[in-house]
This record gives structure tokens, sequence and C-alpha cells, in this order.
């Protein structure tokens, strides 16, 4: 009987001893996955951030470099009419994009440019007009754009309508509606929106900004 009670009672204390070893076991398991877990979010978080960061440095980046080719291929006269310091960075950045771009290219962009000039009051004009313009086909155009310009053809488009619509804003006499009409919006409410995602102002407050 004393055997059997201390058989009985090693048994137990083994058992108690392997439930322990597991549970201990099955603790460090579901702390090591934990760990894990906390890890991934941490470094998957930290990725997304870093390449937000860098595709709204990009899209900064592509605004000004459109903003300096626009400006690098147009003329002095061509679209706008700006003040002398205007017309000298103009020229310095016209010698700046001409080396950098191939004559195809600039000759590409210049017919462009002309184009929507000649047509800025259309509210009908079209990428397609302007892919014809240039003897390309829409997807070949669009990727062009995209690799000269550094964004589409439409916002490409859109930018070259508010630049000539800030130069008016700033300079004539024409109402904000009339500016909205002459650069080729039909609502002058959505004009308003575009110009102070543009500009960072809504045209009045442009107006006054340029008069101070």
């Amino acid at each position: 009987m004393l055997s059997l009670t201390t058989t009985t009672a090693t048994a137990i204390l083994t058992s108690t001893s392997l439930y322990g070893a597991t549970a201990g076991t099955w603790g460090n398991t579901w702390s090591g996955v934990f760990i894990v877990v906390l890890a991934v979010i941490v470094i998957g978080g930290g990725i997304c951030f870093l390449l937000l960061h860098h595709r709204n440095k990009n899209y900064q980046a592509g605004n000004d470099r459109t903003h300096e080719t626009y400006n690098g291929v147009m003329n002095g006269d061509d679209l706008l009419e700006g003040s002398d310091e205007r017309n000298e960075y103009g020229a310095a950045s016209q010698r700046t994009n001409r080396q950098q771009m191939s004559s195809a290219d600039l000759l590409m962009v210049e017919r462009m440019n002309k184009y929507i000039k000649d047509h800025i009051s259309d509210p009908n004009l079209k990428i397609e007009d302007l892919a014809n313009t240039v003897n390309l086909g829409r997807t070949v155009y669009y990727e062009k754009m995209k690799n000269l310009m550094g964004m589409s053809p439409s916002d490409y488009l859109r930018h070259i309508r508010m630049e000539q619509a800030k130069e008016l804003v700033a300079t004539s006499d024409m109402t904000i509606s009339q500016v909205a009409y002459h650069v080729g919006f039909t609502d002058p409410k959505y004009f308003r929106i575009c110009f102070k995602k543009e500009t960072g102002k809504t045209p009045s407050e442009y107006r006054q900004t340029a008069h101070e």
C-alpha cells in the first residue's frame, strides 16, 4: 500500500511538472507570437509612412518640374506677359530645359503649348486634340507627358489654364467670372475651387495680394 501510494504521488508530481512545462512552453510561444506581430505592425507602419512621404515629395517635385519646363519652352511673350524679372527667369529656365530636352520633345511641347494657347478659352478642349496635334496616340502621348512633365495631360492642361488665370487675376480688370470663362471654365464656382487648389488662395485673395 505504501509502495502504491508512493508510486501514485510520484505520478501526480510528474504529471504536474509536465503540465507546468507545457503551460510554460505555450506561454512563451504566445508571448513570442505577440512580439512578432507587434514588430510587423511597427515595421509596416514605418514603411507606409516612408512611402507616403516619398510619394508627396515626388508629387511636389513633379509640379516644380512642370512649372520650370513650361516656363522654359515658352517664349517670353508666347502665353503670359510678365515683368522683366519673370522674363529673365524664363529665359534662364528656357536655356536649361532646352539643354535637357531632346529636339523632338522640345518641338512637341512647343507645338502643344501653342495649340493650348490658341484654344485656351475652349471648354471642350480634349486630350485627344492635344495628342493629335503632336501626332501621337493617346497612350503614347500620356506616357510622354508623364515622363516630360511629371503629370497627366489633363493635369497639365489645367495647370496651364491656371497659369494664365493667375496672370489675368493679378494684372487685368476682368471679373473673376470673366477670367474663368477666358481660360476655359464653364462654372466660375468650380474655377474658384481649382484656383485655390493651385495657389492656396481664392482668386479675390490672390488679386488683393498682387495689388499690395
